[in-house]
């Protein structure tokens, strides 16, 4: 299902799937709901000055999900996950940084007495 909040007409809107066949549309409460969007391609939806279009595809949820599963499936065996145990690179600028900037204050510290006696 497609949705669009839109204020036009429901008798005015006319929307076409892919091939040019008709689509079933609904308009209630100032929302566009395109209900069949069994068929991949792009939809167009024309009516009350609007003009838009949108594209379906069939992927499956299950396809759709990011997240990291405990386990995975793998023809008839299912796999467990490890935690690692190594641990990743260490960034050494930040400390390095820290070094350069404690030597410049002392340096600068330095400059300044020598300056003022």
């Amino acid at each position: 299902m497609w949705r669009l909040r839109s204020g036009i007409d429901p008798d005015a809107v006319r929307v076409t799937g892919p091939g040019g066949s008709a689509v079933d549309a609904v308009v209630a409460g100032g929302l566009l709901r395109v209900r069949d969007t069994s068929k991949v391609g792009v939809y167009e939806v024309h009516g009350g000055g609007l003009h838009a279009r949108f594209a379906a595809n069939l992927v499956s949820p299950r396809e759709s999900e990011i997240a990291p599963r405990g386990t995975l499936d793998l023809a008839d065996e299912a796999v467990g996950t490890k935690q690692a145990s190594l641990a990743g690179r260490r960034e050494l600028w930040r400390p390095l940084a820290l070094v350069a900037l404690l030597l410049l204050l002392g340096e600068w510290l330095a400059w300044s007495r020598r300056r003022t006696a």
